[in-house]
């Protein structure tokens, strides 16, 4: 029985990004070693920091649940 395997996306600032990287790694499950999903390296760029830190700034992520 085949399967194929899942990859996902990067969470960023609360959505669901496609990884522009060719690296990925896969997620085992320790107890069967079966392989559950792919997930993509993070690849580092100025847009993406600039990205990250801005959900930091006031105002930033209204639609966000607060605690």
């Amino acid at each position: 029985m085949t399967h194929s395997i899942p990859s996902t996306k990067l969470l960023i600032d609360g959505q669901l990004v496609e990884s522009s990287t060719s690296q990925w790694r896969e997620v085992i499950d320790p107890a069967t070693q079966q392989v559950l999903a792919r997930v993509p390296f993070a690849k580092v760029t100025p847009e993406r920091v600039q990205t990250f830190f801005a959900g930091f700034a006031p105002g930033a992520g209204k639609n966000r649940r607060q605690a």
